[in-house]
């Protein structure tokens, strides 16, 4: 799209775009934003696999020194906590929650062992400084485990 701006007197180009409310994510949407706040379910640690970790630290996530930061800044201090110790239990992190000057963020130490469980989701590798050369026949050997597991 182009348009021309008044006050600057100059065309100016921009590219605009639409979300589609997908039904079938319902469900999700009333686990996390269930009575309009953002929530984290009782269930987190049911729904917490290493393909969904890796999809929230490409999101809130961010390398820091030899370990990673997760924001959290929307969720309660319940919330944080819940989502803690889930870390903590299920995947035997070491984590801690520190105060950022927007909100809470968790931090988890030990890269090698947060890197063990998201090796096979290749997208998310900058984010641990990994450089991985991970060939397709390995990533499926682990998303059949993934499958066998559920």
């Amino acid at each position: 799209m182009t348009h021309y701006e008044k006050f600057c007197g100059t065309e100016l180009s921009s590219i605009g775009f639409l979300t589609m409310r997908m039904p079938c994510l319902n469900p999700y949407y009333e686990l996390f934003y269930g009575g309009g706040k953002r929530q984290v379910p009782n269930n987190i640690g049911e729904l917490l696999n290493p393909v969904s970790l890796s999809y929230w630290i490409m999101d809130d996530g961010s390398k820091h020194n030899a370990g990673l930061h997760l924001n959290v800044y929307a969720f309660n201090d319940q919330s944080v906590d819940r989502l803690m110790q889930v870390l903590q239990t299920k995947y035997l992190l070491t984590c801690s929650v520190h105060n950022h000057a927007k909100g809470k963020r968790i931090s988890i130490f030990g890269a090698p062992t947060l890197r063990n469980i998201v090796l096979p989701v290749p997208s998310m590798y900058y984010k641990l400084g990994t450089v991985v050369n991970l060939t397709f026949y390995h990533f499926m050997q682990f998303y059949d485990q993934l499958v066998l597991r559920s």
